[in-house]
């Protein structure tokens, strides 16, 4: 009897440490728990203080992007490229056969009315020029002797001396002369036009836009050498694509730049033409400038820019 209380104390001695072992490891979890807890609450905080920042700066982006497209400037407005063009240009040939020996031009060189641009060869002609220039000479001494002579003559048949027969005569000679020396005076114009005609001389201030002949080439006359325009009589021509075409109307003015020269100014349209090129999708506009034409020249490639205004 005895020893069974003591086996029984000691199964409740046993029976109170596992109790005790059990309650202190419970009481653990808790605090575990908490750890966790505490730890996706950072977590989540952080998450969210990233997002906002995300979504802060989406909206300083997009207000950014829309402050840039608030405030174009007219560099990046659409823009058209278009070509200066003149309205007139000429052809110009020399008027005399022979092998060209100056050219003193290029394409893109001002010239002044009555310049000298090209030379054939003209030894020829100025012989022949002097020749009839000392041919005149000759012929207009002879002349003044005969009409002397023919003077002298009348002044001795009123004193008897000669007869009127040989004042018919000596008439007539004089009026051979005459006619001799008015033919060397035709003759003489003649060859100072050939002369003349060895040079192609500028028929009006412009710009030289080709040329058609080579230093060496044997030229007959009126064969095209170069080819000139007016600088002043200029117009500009583009092709439009029609998505545009309501931006476009009679007398409306657009500011274009040289894409080259950065130079700028203002044009004002002539001409629409109401055709769409199936091709291109494009329509023809012809404009004129509004401001110093001496700014561009022909050839120039510029850009109208588009705004609705």
């Amino acid at each position: 009897m005895k020893m069974k209380k003591i086996i029984f104390l000691f199964s409740a001695i046993h029976l109170l440490i596992s109790c005790s072992f059990f309650h202190r490891n419970k009481a653990s979890l808790p605090s575990e728990s908490h750890k966790v807890t505490s730890q996706n609450q950072k977590t989540i905080a952080a998450t969210e203080i990233t997002l906002e920042q995300t979504k802060s700066g989406t909206t300083s982006q997009k207000s950014t992007s829309n402050e840039t497209i608030n405030t174009l400037v007219p560099e990046d407005l659409p823009r058209i490229s278009a070509t200066v063009k003149p309205l007139n240009k000429t052809n110009l040939g020399i008027q005399s056969n022979g092998q060209i020996i100056k050219i003193l031009v290029r394409p893109g060189d001002f010239v002044q009315k009555n310049q000298v641009l090209v030379q054939v060869d003209n030894t020829q002609l100025k012989l022949e020029l002097e020749k009839s220039q000392l041919d005149l000479h000759a012929k207009e001494t002879q002349w003044h002797t005969e009409q002397k002579k023919y003077s002298n003559q009348l002044e001795q048949l009123k004193s008897g001396i000669i007869s009127q027969k040989s004042i018919d005569n000596e008439k007539n000679n004089l009026e051979n002369v005459k006619i001799e020396y008015e033919s060397a005076q035709i003759q003489l114009h003649s060859k100072k036009k050939y002369f003349e005609n060895s040079y192609l001389k500028a028929p009006y201030s412009g710009t030289i836009s080709q040329t058609f002949k080579s230093l060496g080439d044997y030229v007959t006359e009126g064969t095209p050498v170069l080819e000139m325009i007016q600088n002043n009589h200029l117009f500009i021509y583009a092709q439009v694509p029609i998505s545009f075409y309501s931006l476009f109307q009679k007398q409306k003015e657009f500011q274009y730049v040289n894409p080259l020269t950065q130079q700028k100014g203002q044009i004002q349209v002539e001409k629409i033409v109401p055709m769409i090129d199936s091709s291109s999708r494009t329509f023809d506009i012809y404009a004129k400038f509004k401001d110093d034409i001496q700014k561009q020249l022909p050839g120039d490639y510029i850009e109208i820019l588009l705004n609705e205004k």
